[in-house]
């Protein structure tokens, strides 16, 4: 055994390491220290696997990555409730009830007893689901035998190992080294967020990566499918379907008059036919059911803000969150139908839009850089691996929220978030320039 194979097991045994620490750590709401120092253990030592990952074999990327997936699945999730959430959207709907119609405070106590999920334990349950259609069918599938945060954490964890599936025909597809599907299946983020937390999240990633497969051996309708099946999990990825429609009608060589007049051919069409034929038949049930099919998306736009720092700054300027809110709306849409006709190949593209999102979003929770995480074995950035351990920094609002109750943000949080990747990408681009001979 070579000193850079001996690595690999001992960068694979140290993530463990930080994973049992977090087994047994409790409630890490009431821990989060330890939970900080645990993952940076695994973080750390998950950098150190990311550096030397050509001396592994595949066998041991997987073996190890399902050894910490069953290490955290027994860990009652702590630091979002979540998935309290997901549970109580199951079972109402096991019981027969649109979760879009009633919030859980609403439903009789008659009736909350005979649904297996513990409403009390539900986050503002003043308010119905936000979850789209796709989520739902999601936890309706989780409920069953029985609704539980481990049922819907096996599923978690099922579509996560699918994930890595999807990356590694895609590295294959793309003449790549498989074995940089380490950057995701060993990611500290993926597997708290993920297999510990039980962020659903994790699903809509992995039918993102099935809808750049299908984009690339299976033609645009499958794509489109999956893209739609991704945006009904959480609405972000449908900033990616004007990408998406580009990639399926034009090659990345062809001018931009070029590229209009193919998507707007009527042999273009196929991905918006596809893509909004099933946004209609997943939102048709709970329309006729006399449902707002929107839930409490609406109050989460106008109202959520958590460890946004554009917005921050934005609001500052502006005076106004709603203005403020507009704007960087505004500028997402212009980044996103600009990228589209830019001639960008789609998982660039689709990653680009998601930094972008992630950096101009009011509200910004550890677990939304998952969705950068399955991006990583084909675009092993620096500031990006950075950022999905940065993300992390942000549950420090909880150590103030355990003791006291108090949800209290700080603003020197968001800044160390993005702080640490922005440094890293600047040193990374200057070492690249040095190597072409230039430095600007």
């Amino acid at each position: 055994m070579t000193n850079r194979s001996f690595g690999i097991l001992v960068a694979g045994a140290l993530i463990e390491g930080g994973l049992l620490g977090l087994l047994g750590a409790g409630d890490l709401r009431q821990n989060v220290y330890l939970y900080f120092f645990c993952f940076a253990v695994s973080f750390f030592s998950y950098l150190f696997a990311v550096r030397i990952r050509s001396s592994a074999s595949l066998h041991t990327i997987l073996l190890f990555g399902v050894l910490f997936r069953l290490t955290v699945l027994p860990i009652e999730p702590s630091l979002s409730d979540d998935i309290h959430r997901y549970v109580w959207d199951g079972a109402v709907q096991k019981a027969g009830i649109d979760p879009y119609r009633f919030p859980p405070d609403a439903i009789p106590a008659d009736v909350a007893v005979r649904i297996e999920g513990d409403r009390t334990r539900v986050n503002h349950a003043h308010l119905p689901t936000i979850y789209p259609p796709a989520s739902q069918l999601f936890f309706r599938i989780a409920a069953y035998p029985r609704a539980s945060l481990w049922s819907v954490k096996v599923w978690i964890i099922v579509f996560d190992l699918l994930g890595a599936w999807f990356i590694v025909g895609l590295l294959r597809t793309y003449g790549l080294d498989q074995r940089a599907v380490l950057l995701y299946l060993w990611n500290p983020l993926l597997l708290t967020e993920g297999g510990m937390e039980g962020h659903v999240d994790v699903v809509g990633a992995t039918v993102l990566v099935l809808c750049l497969l299908y984009g690339q051996v299976s033609g645009p309708g499958r794509a489109a499918f999956a893209l739609a099946l991704s945006t009904l999990v959480k609405i972000v990825p449908a900033a990616a379907f004007p990408l998406l429609w580009r990639w399926s009608t034009s090659g990345e060589d062809a001018d931009l008059q070029r590229r209009l007049r193919a998507m707007l051919h009527p042999r273009g069409w196929v991905v918006p036919a596809v893509f909004c034929a099933t946004c209609v038949v997943f939102y048709l049930p709970h329309i006729l059911s006399g449902a707002g099919v929107l839930g409490s998306l609406d109050t989460y736009l106008v109202e959520w803000e958590f460890n946004g720092l554009v917005f921050g700054a934005v609001q500052n300027v502006a005076g106004d969150g709603t203005i403020a809110k507009m704007i960087l709306f505004g500028f997402f849409a212009l980044f996103a139908f600009g990228l589209a006709l830019s001639g960008v190949p789609a998982p660039s593209g689709f990653l680009a839009l998601i930094v972008a999102y992630l950096l101009l979003s009011p509200t910004f929770y550890p677990w939304y850089a998952l969705w950068i995480v399955p991006f990583l074995p084909f675009f092993p950035q620096a500031w990006a691996i950075a950022l999905t351990g940065s993300a992390a920094i942000s549950h420090h609002v909880l150590i103030e929220y355990g003791m006291e109750g108090v949800w209290r943000e700080s603003t020197w949080v968001a800044w160390l978030v993005w702080a640490g990747p922005a440094l890293v990408g600047l040193v990374e681009w200057r070492r690249n320039t040095k190597r072409k001979g230039r430095l600007w």
